[in-house]
């Protein structure tokens, strides 16, 4: 949901007036600090000429999809017409998106034996308030992270278990994995997690260029 307006492939659709990206909301001082310091961090790291000559998805507006609480606002560069202005209501988008992956989750629980809380989903009405909440809250991404496990351990959205209170991630965690495949003698690398992963992303690759997008009329 937050690449809304952009598209997945590198595209001139993707390209966006750099001076009229403005944040629109009352945000705190210090967050809007923050965001605009994120935002020239990226375009070092990232974006500068490499977007201009491969505008691949939103990355012509850096993270501000990616910030739940921001609203914000941009123009489309020309597309043959007069440019378009955007104006993005994160909270209320991700609100919308949370509701959806609920709904679909409860689908899900109706058919799924054995895998669901026997007493059945907790109520929308019960959780858009908290999470509402956790949505809107303005701060740096660790400080959002430790709010939303505070919730979760605190059983705001559903019953949780031990493990759900000492929720962690941690980005490097297949590679010791890896390294204990590889020293295991003639084990198969078809059963390796880094083997299935990559023909995970191959077959997603596939399925989005070859058939998703062309059914959408976006590739041929």
């Amino acid at each position: 949901f937050s690449h809304s307006g952009f598209l997945g492939i590198a595209s001139d659709w993707n390209k966006v007036k750099g001076e009229s990206i403005r944040i629109t909301g009352s945000h705190k001082s210090s967050i809007t600090h923050y965001i605009w310091a994120k935002f020239e961090e990226f375009k070092t790291r990232f974006v500068s000429d490499f977007a201009e000559i491969v505008p691949v998805g939103h990355a012509a507006v850096a993270t501000f999809p990616d910030r739940p609480y921001l609203k914000w606002e941009f123009e489309y560069e020309s597309q043959g017409g007069d440019p378009e202005k955007v104006r993005r209501d994160n909270p209320l988008t991700y609100m919308r998106a949370c509701k959806k992956l609920y709904d679909f989750f409860c689908s899900f629980s109706g058919i799924a034996q054995g895998v669901t809380d026997p007493s059945g989903p907790t109520p929308w009405e019960d959780i858009a308030t908290p999470l509402e909440s956790l949505i809107r809250y303005e701060a740096p991404k660790q400080e959002r992270v430790s709010k939303w496990k505070t919730a979760i351990a605190k059983g705001e959205f559903f019953k949780p278990k031990s493990a759900d209170k000492k929720l962690h991630y941690d980005d490097g965690l297949w590679r010791p994995r890896l390294v204990e495949y590889r020293r295991k003698r003639n084990a198969p690398i078809e059963q390796s997690d880094t083997y299935r992963f990559i023909c995970a992303a191959r077959e997603h690759r596939r399925y989005v260029l070859l058939e998703l997008l062309p059914t959408m009329g976006i590739l041929t």
